[in-house]
Protein backbone atom coordinates (compact mmCIF):
# COMPACT_ATOMS: atom_id res chain seq x y z
CA UNK A 1 0.00 0.00 0.00
CA UNK A 2 1.59 3.29 -1.06
CA UNK A 3 2.37 5.83 1.65
CA UNK A 4 0.17 8.44 -0.04
CA UNK A 5 -2.83 6.11 0.31
CA UNK A 6 -2.15 5.71 4.02
CA UNK A 7 -1.88 9.49 4.35
CA UNK A 8 -5.18 9.90 2.51
CA UNK A 9 -6.89 7.37 4.78
CA UNK A 10 -5.56 9.14 7.87
CA UNK A 11 -6.83 12.44 6.49
CA UNK A 12 -10.26 10.90 5.94
CA UNK A 13 -10.22 9.45 9.45
CA UNK A 14 -9.84 12.97 10.85
CA UNK A 15 -13.42 13.60 9.71
CA UNK A 16 -14.67 10.83 12.01
CA UNK A 17 -15.69 11.38 15.60
CA UNK A 18 -13.39 10.07 18.31
CA UNK A 19 -15.71 7.12 18.84
CA UNK A 20 -15.72 6.32 15.12
CA UNK A 21 -11.92 6.60 14.99
CA UNK A 22 -11.68 4.21 17.92
CA UNK A 23 -14.06 1.77 16.20
CA UNK A 24 -11.97 1.97 13.02
CA UNK A 25 -8.78 1.34 14.95
CA UNK A 26 -10.31 -1.64 16.75
CA UNK A 27 -11.53 -3.18 13.50
CA UNK A 28 -8.13 -2.72 11.83
CA UNK A 29 -6.33 -4.25 14.80
CA UNK A 30 -8.74 -7.18 14.91
CA UNK A 31 -8.14 -7.81 11.21
CA UNK A 32 -4.37 -7.76 11.66
CA UNK A 33 -4.60 -9.96 14.75
CA UNK A 34 -6.57 -12.58 12.83
CA UNK A 35 -3.98 -12.68 10.06
CA UNK A 36 -1.16 -13.09 12.60
CA UNK A 37 -2.99 -15.88 14.41
CA UNK A 38 -3.23 -17.82 11.13
CA UNK A 39 0.53 -17.85 10.57
CA UNK A 40 2.29 -21.08 11.40
CA UNK A 41 4.05 -21.54 14.65
CA UNK A 42 7.82 -21.80 14.37
CA UNK A 43 9.47 -25.05 15.23
CA UNK A 44 12.54 -25.24 17.46
CA UNK A 45 14.44 -26.80 14.57
CA UNK A 46 14.14 -23.47 12.71
CA UNK A 47 16.52 -21.90 15.23
CA UNK A 48 19.31 -23.69 13.42
CA UNK A 49 20.09 -20.55 11.41
CA UNK A 50 20.15 -18.33 14.47
CA UNK A 51 22.54 -20.44 16.52
CA UNK A 52 24.41 -22.70 14.13
CA UNK A 53 25.89 -25.83 15.68
CA UNK A 54 23.82 -25.37 18.83
CA UNK A 55 21.36 -28.09 17.99
CA UNK A 56 23.07 -31.43 18.41
CA UNK A 57 25.95 -29.92 20.40
CA UNK A 58 26.40 -29.49 24.12
CA UNK A 59 25.21 -26.00 25.05
CA UNK A 60 28.03 -25.34 27.51
CA UNK A 61 30.61 -26.38 24.94
CA UNK A 62 29.01 -24.07 22.36
CA UNK A 63 29.03 -21.11 24.78
CA UNK A 64 32.63 -21.75 25.82
CA UNK A 65 33.76 -21.98 22.20
CA UNK A 66 32.00 -18.72 21.39
CA UNK A 67 33.67 -16.97 24.32
CA UNK A 68 37.08 -18.31 23.31
CA UNK A 69 36.62 -17.11 19.73
CA UNK A 70 35.44 -13.72 20.97
CA UNK A 71 38.48 -13.39 23.23
CA UNK A 72 40.76 -14.27 20.32
CA UNK A 73 39.14 -11.66 18.07
CA UNK A 74 39.49 -9.05 20.82
CA UNK A 75 43.17 -9.86 21.35
CA UNK A 76 43.88 -9.64 17.61
CA UNK A 77 42.03 -6.33 17.36
CA UNK A 78 43.95 -4.83 20.27
CA UNK A 79 47.29 -6.42 19.44
CA UNK A 80 47.49 -8.48 22.62
CA UNK A 81 49.87 -11.41 22.37
CA UNK A 82 48.72 -14.86 23.46
CA UNK A 83 50.18 -15.96 26.74
CA UNK A 84 49.35 -19.63 26.22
Amino acid sequence: MPADLVAKLLEEAENLTEEEQLELAIRLLERVHKSFSRTKQHQWQELRCIAPNLLGEDAQKWVSQGRLEGDQRWKRAWGVRNED
